[in-house]
């Protein structure tokens, strides 16, 4: 079903479209005949029709969304919160795991430990440490 097109926007569009296509073709607007001007007219009808109905697509998609979109969302993220705290559950009681936190903690201990033999001073070794957990929880967050 054709959208009706005001005929005030349409011949203010029109017209816009007159200016434009004169520059475009490097002529003055006179000079554009009445046969190609009916032309012109007509790609801006249908270049209107095009943007209300792309328009009123959006509007459609826009307020049924809001309508469903709530409570789905809702439910979506509540599911997923239930799995990951599901997921860390089990990953926290893995005895495996709790080795690993383990080890990374003694070799971050040792890193110190070393940059403080090596002649940095407690807060400068804190401060290396800091900025390579940090460089490193960048990087995984960049990619």
């Amino acid at each position: 079903m054709p959208i009706e097109i005001p005929a005030t926007l349409l011949a203010r569009a029109t017209e816009r479209a007159t200016v434009t296509s004169a520059l475009r073709l490097n002529v003055r607007e006179d000079e554009i005949s009445g046969e190609s001007r009916q032309a012109l007219s007509a790609s801006v009808h249908k270049a209107l029709q095009e943007q209300f109905s792309a328009a009123f697509d959006d509007a459609a998609r826009h307020s049924a969304a809001e309508l469903v979109r709530g409570p789905e969302l809702q439910g979506r993220l509540a599911d997923k919160l239930a799995l990951g705290a599901q997921m860390v559950g089990f990953v926290s009681a893995d005895a495996q795991y709790l080795d690993i936190l383990a080890k990374n903690a003694q070799m971050q201990k040792a890193k110190y430990d070393a940059f403080v033999t090596a002649g940095f001073t407690e807060d400068q070794a804190f401060r290396l440490l800091e900025a390579e957990v940090l460089g490193k929880a960048g990087a995984k967050a960049a990619r």
